[in-house]
């Protein structure tokens, strides 16, 4: 898919303002007037892009960090905010056509899904949820919506007023759900359906390319220490069905459908109760059951590592990590599990072993790249930049390169 970083397509998307005159001494006060880049979502067909940014909001009744989405064409033309308002709105996602964007915010009272249009006019409210809400993710028809969280707690609400909110250790533990409903606003509002187990917290889920399936990762409880015990599962949405992929000892986390629909991609901890979060990443073929360990990579997929998922031919996984002080983008090619015919196509990448993509140049990725995201198609990642020198700024990377 592509040979060289050189090919590589890499646009500079100038979206915050400048840190101003050399002469200008830093200060507290000039600090709060630098807003950050948070993630950076570029649509399916790579022609668009949103991110967000926040800026600190002083007022004299008011002091807070307030996050608004903006958009821009790929090539970095035609910027301008999308949303607006005295509440947040952050996690956009574009719509299988690239023509709306999907987001949550407050505006309601509770945190909801929101949908706008490119072109503008007002956003619309997709859900009416009362509690806790986690990600969301739309399917790839766009149709409908899945998302984790659930329901409010009207006795612990009411304990809350009275101070009387203490918990109890051991006592049962208030899982996220793994929930679905329609994004369709021509029909009847309906009731959200949990289509995860309630004895399980799921912690993060990706949808399969054709929709039919969901893969998600889920810890007995939301407690801190669980993470070290979180597995993989698959759910099958046509009958409800749910099988474990990954289910041992070691924790397995951050699942990746490849976009054929045949593999899945996650990490695997290197060691048992490992704190440290080293870990290896692994594919697993969906048909076989076969799995394969890779090679390991340099910071042994540490803290700063994020697997953000498959290239458009399912050939090479990409992923963030750190490499000295700086966090950069790195790939790994892939091969089959058996007979001579390889994932990878040749020339590539050197397959099964990590290698820098280049990017970014120089400074670091961003919140150590977890404002990183990889399109839907697996042809462009964006991401947000930043050095000792520079503010932050947000880039789109196009894969293929020949553009």
């Amino acid at each position: 898919m592509f040979s060289h970083p050189s090919r590589f397509l890499l646009i500079f998307l100038g979206c915050v303002p400048a840190w101003g005159d050399d002469d200008t001494a830093w200060s507290p006060e000039l600090s709060m007037q630098v807003e950050t880049i948070g993630s950076v979502t570029p649509s399916p067909d790579g022609a668009w892009v949103a991110y967000t940014r926040t800026r600190a909001v002083m007022e004299a009744e008011t002091s807070q960090m307030v996050t608004q989405i903006y958009v821009a064409k790929a090539d970095g033309s035609r910027r301008f905010q999308l949303t607006s308002g005295e509440q947040s709105c952050t996690s956009p996602a574009f719509s299988a056509d690239s023509q709306q964007v999907f987001f949550f915010s407050r505006r309601s009272g509770e945190a909801n899904i929101w949908r706008i249009a490119l072109d503008g006019g007002e956003a619309q409210q997709l859900t009416d949820w009362e509690g806790p809400m986690g990600s969301f993710q739309v399917s790839p028809d766009g149709r409908s919506l899945a998302f984790l969280g659930r329901k409010k707690d009207v006795e612990l609400e009411q304990a809350k007023q009275q101070k009387l909110d203490f918990q109890i250790v051991g006592e049962t533990a208030k899982n996220d759900h793994l929930w679905l409903t329609s994004a369709d606003l021509n029909l009847e509002t309906q009731e959200p359906e949990r289509i995860s187990d309630p004895a399980i917290h799921v912690q993060q889920f990706q949808w399969s390319a054709d929709g039919s399936r969901i893969v998600f990762e889920h810890w007995p409880r939301p407690e801190p220490d669980y993470w070290l015990q979180s597995d993989i599962a698959e759910l099958e949405l046509a009958n409800r069905g749910v099988r474990e992929l990954a289910a041992d000892e070691a924790s397995e986390r951050s699942p990746r459908y490849s976009p054929d629909g045949k593999w899945v991609a996650f990490v695997r901890s290197s060691h048992l109760k490992n704190w440290a979060r080293e870990g290896r990443l692994v594919i697993l073929n969906l048909e076989s059951g076969e799995s394969r360990t890779l090679p390991v990579t340099q910071d042994e997929f540490g803290r700063g590592s994020n697997l953000l998922g498959f290239t458009e031919d399912s050939t090479q996984l990409l992923f963030t990590e750190t490499q000295g002080t700086r966090n950069v983008l790195m790939t790994m090619g892939l091969t089959e599990f058996a007979g001579e015919e390889a994932l990878a196509k040749p020339g590539t990448r050197e397959e099964g072993k990590p290698t820098r993509m280049g990017y970014p140049h120089a400074g670091t990725l961003a919140g150590y790249g977890r404002g990183a995201r990889l399109n839907a198609t697996g042809t462009h990642i964006g991401f947000a930049r930043e050095s000792t020198a520079e503010a932050v700024e947000a880039y789109l990377l196009d894969l293929e390169g020949d553009t």
